[in-house]
């Protein structure tokens, strides 16, 4: 809801308003004055984080006023379920050197903090009582780094993350690798360059949202998912069209029966090292990858006893000098279908005769 006065220079009220030219929002509940105060109410258009503005326009006695500019910048919450086992635990958040980082958090137990720097005194908070804590942040973070951060001591201690938000989030590589973390659901990342090692060794990760995802900037996906305990995994709605490096991006995740990479775009990938080495599932069509910049393809496939069929059509892997083990550990009724010989079911693929 937003609110505005409105007298003008006679000092009478205004009785009405209205918007126009809305830019990010919506308009849900009529503009409305009462007593010179004005109100209406607007809501974020759907996955629009940022800058948003309208103009309004009020009524007084009968006449019309100059039109004015309303903006204002709309976040979500970055919410995450935290568990200390000992009284007296410590947090310390992930943050890492280099980034930008404004943001006030609510450690869940009734205590606030701002954040100004990766290196902030507040970015360690003490728990009295051992337990599960919800908490959230609001305002600028740019990156988030289990790995790399100087302290990733709590790492084991993040157990879900309920909202992504949109923090200006810049780079997630290794933001939750973690082998505490259950549940994950995302959102904004539309200024995101690099998702490397985003969920490597989450080894109880069961559940991945990342329906939300703008991965139209991302350049590295490597070792993404690596180490997963992910069933099943839908990137149907990545777009991959920037994307170079996807090296072990799905390795060794030995329950994923399926993932949706139908979308992909891998028109500027050079590196597919080991992407889907131990594979659980039985069936990857792959038909709708462009190879033809990729130069490693080593172990890609490797450790896939399940795998019973693999589409690869459309592949020129004439260029590819990197394919050792590509098939090593694979099972013996695999069937490629490849058209290598030039047209579909002739030629072969690295030891398979094409389907």
């Amino acid at each position: 809801m937003v609110t505005f006065d409105y007298t003008d220079p006679e000092n009478r009220e205004a009785t009405s308003c209205e918007l126009s030219n809305l830019s990010g929002v919506t308009e849900t509940q009529a503009c409305a004055c009462a007593s010179g105060v004005c109100t209406v109410g607007v809501t974020s258009d759907s996955m629009h984080y940022g800058a948003s503005s309208f103009e309004y326009k009020v009524l007084v006695g009968g006449t019309e006023s100059n039109t004015a500019t309303a903006s204002f910048d709309i976040t979500s919450e970055f919410v995450s379920v935290w568990e200390t086992t000992t009284p007296n635990e410590t947090i310390t958040l992930p943050l890492l050197t280099g980034h930008t980082y404004n943001f006030v958090v609510d450690w869940g137990d009734g205590e606030t903090s701002e954040i100004t720097a990766f290196d902030d005194l507040d970015i360690d908070h003490v728990y009295a009582t051992a337990g599960t804590y919800t908490m959230t942040m609001v305002g600028t973070i740019e990156a988030w780094n289990f790995i790399d951060a100087p302290d990733i001591s709590s790492a084991t201690k993040i157990i879900e993350v309920v909202d992504l938000g949109a923090m200006g989030w810049r780079n997630l590589s290794g933001a939750f690798s973690s082998d505490g973390l259950i549940s994950f659901y995302g959102s904004d990342t539309t200024g995101v360059t690099n998702m490397s090692n985003m969920f490597i060794y989450a080894s109880s990760l069961v559940t991945a949202d990342v329906s939300d995802f703008n991965t139209s900037g991302v350049t590295n996906m490597a070792n993404m998912f690596q180490g997963t305990a992910l069933v099943s995994l839908d990137l149907s709605n990545f777009d991959t069209s920037s994307v170079e490096n996807m090296y072990g991006m799905l390795a060794v995740n030995s329950n994923l029966e399926s993932v949706d990479v139908s979308s992909f775009d891998t028109s500027l990938v050079t590196d597919m090292y080991g992407m889907f080495y131990a594979f659980a599932g039985t069936d990857l069509d792959l038909s709708n990858f462009n190879v033809d910049l990729v130069t490693d393809m080593g172990d890609m496939f490797n450790s896939t006893g399940n795998l019973a069929t693999l589409d690869v059509t459309g592949w020129d892997v004439s260029h590819t000098p990197g394919a050792a083990g590509i098939f090593s550990s694979t099972g013996a009724g695999l069937v490629v279908t490849c058209d290598q010989g030039g047209t579909p079911g002739t030629g072969t693929f690295y030891g398979y005769s094409c389907n």
